[in-house]
């Protein structure tokens, strides 16, 4: 068994909703539920078991009823369905998510899967972070960018995002990813910037490189209670997210092959931990 290596921590959301997509076109059932994301996320545990062989690993996933949206009645106002297909995609979606929280990661063995009411899966990844000497966050969430640092490094499933490329990118500090995000928004979250100043505009005025108009409306912005607003939205982990202690996961390669049994993932049964 691996006893060394980074801890992992996995953006169960994130990695989900990226397997969810990836698998859309499949029609992979058991039972009659649908098991394309699950599939998908086994995939995934493999890569990320071969790529830093460690068992130290830690899920964390949205929990219900926002913080943010009590903060802000717009906050992801734009991510309601505007149809009854995507209602329904939505719905099956958030039913492989939850089954993959409940019964899929437990069955394989994790113990440390965090889920909290009000604070999101980056929130819970950014608090367990500051408490490991080498980390590794599995996602493409560019929010996280912040939470780089010497000890914390970001996989997206093929690059590793580091804190020395962090600096020579964008050359500023990780926590001034937080005006970024605050001075341009964010569309996929719904959080109102400067109009006409995406990130790398916002990037440049930090840096001291941006005049003109678009550095006057910035400046203007900053003043503003939406920008106040925007940096408690944007800043992880939000405040009072809990703390959760970690506990030895029983990862072994015989649970592996009963839940690649159980799903009827029989190609994925010699993809185990190689424990």
């Amino acid at each position: 068994m691996w006893t060394k290596g980074p801890v992992v921590i996995v953006d169960g959301n994130n990695i989900a909703w990226r397997s969810f997509h990836a698998m859309r076109g499949t029609d992979l059932s058991v039972g009659g539920v649908k098991t394309g994301m699950m599939y998908q996320v086994m995939m995934t545990i493999c890569q990320i078991h071969e790529r830093w062989q460690t068992t130290k690993l830690i899920w964390c996933f949205d929990g219900p009823e926002s913080i943010r949206k009590r903060l802000s009645s717009d906050y992801k106002a734009n991510r309601k369905p505007t149809d009854d297909q995507t209602a329904a995609m939505r719905t099956e979606a958030y039913a492989q998510i939850d089954r993959l929280r409940l019964e899929v990661l437990p069955a394989l063995g994790y113990r440390n899967i965090f889920h909290t009411e009000g604070y999101e899966a980056d929130d819970l990844i950014a608090r367990a972070a500051q408490n490991y000497d080498e980390v590794v966050i599995v996602s493409n969430d560019q929010d996280l960018y912040q939470v780089l640092s010497e000890t914390t490094k970001i996989w997206n499933l093929k690059e590793v995002k580091t804190l020395e490329w962090y600096t020579s990118t964008f050359k500023l500090l990780p926590n001034e990813w937080i005006q970024v995000k605050a001075i341009a928004g964010c569309s996929s979250d719904n959080i109102i910037g400067v109009r006409g100043v995406g990130e790398q505009t916002a990037v440049k005025f930090l840096q001291g490189n941006l005049g003109g108009k678009k550095a006057d409306a910035i400046v203007e912005f900053i003043k503003t209670d939406q920008y106040k607003l925007n940096r408690r939205l944007v800043k992880l982990p939000l405040k009072g997210c809990p703390e959760f202690e970690q506990v030895g996961n029983i990862l072994t390669n015989r649970r592996w092959a009963e839940v690649c049994g159980q799903w009827r993932m029989d190609s994925l049964r010699h993809r185990n931990y190689g424990l």
